[in-house]
């Protein structure tokens, strides 16, 4: 299997996140992503500045157990050891 998209870094981690794009797929159910241009230079304005509107299950992401699970500990109050450890990546096209 390739993944062009991996990065290893010296210490051996593999990096496997995607780059959040208007075209990634999303999970059922979710909306498609939406940026919305507030201030354009090309307008007039001062600076440019954007707004995005996603789904939580746009790209790369981690549910926490409160997701499924009533009393589950939410993402903000779980450890970072309980994400790390050995994995399998499978590539889906």
């Amino acid at each position: 299997m390739t993944m062009p998209h991996k990065q290893i870094d010296s210490s051996g981690w593999i990096d496997n996140q995607r780059a959040i794009k208007r075209r990634n797929g999303v999970f059922a159910f979710e909306n498609n992503m939406q940026i919305e241009r507030r201030a354009s230079m090309d307008r007039g304005d001062m600076g440019n500045n954007s707004s995005i509107h996603m789904g939580i299950h746009t790209g790369t992401h981690m549910d926490a157990p409160k997701h499924v699970i009533a009393d589950g500990k939410t993402i903000d109050v779980m450890p970072l050891s309980d994400a790390i450890g050995p994995a399998r990546v499978i590539e889906i096209k």
